[in-house]
């Protein structure tokens, strides 16, 4: 069975929870990037797509590593510890962390979505109190036409 090899992504380090990352090898400069930069940019969705899609891909890959332990401990019933990049208790403690970081950007999210919520609101009202003084203008100079 071929040793399951952990991915690093570069673009981690920009990332606005690059401090909840820790990558298991520096990053150097003469290494080929993983992730090949563009310079287009659409806003807040891109940010998050480089923030959340190399955790969805980490998450997958310690994933991975739990089911390649049981299927050793399946068919050896003995585990070959020098095959074990990180025990299961390693990877338990690493989701525990990254769902406790997600958890909290989710809260952040939350009272962005109630704000923002709150501003469209206020702006359909602003809207509506606008078209009201529209028709009440135009209605006023309606009668001043007909008056004269």
């Amino acid at each position: 069975m071929a040793k399951f090899h952990k991915k690093i992504y570069r673009k981690l380090e920009s990332s606005p929870i690059s401090e909840s990352i820790t990558l298991s090898r520096p990053v150097s400069e003469s290494e080929p990037k993983k992730i090949i930069p563009t310079s287009a940019t659409k806003g807040l969705r891109e940010d998050f797509k480089k923030t959340f899609l190399p955790l969805l891909i980490d998450v997958f890959e310690l994933r991975q590593m739990i089911d390649n332990y049981k299927t050793q401990m399946q068919s050896t019933h003995t585990v070959q510890i020098e095959m074990i990049s990180k025990s299961p208790q390693e990877i338990l403690e690493r989701l525990e962390q990254l769902q406790k970081d997600i958890e909290e950007s989710q809260r952040w999210c939350d009272g962005v979505i109630l704000q923002i919520a709150k501003g469209i609101e206020e702006a359909k009202e602003a809207l509506t109190l606008m078209d009201e003084g529209k028709e009440e203008n135009l209605l006023k100079r309606l009668l001043k036409k007909l008056t004269q």
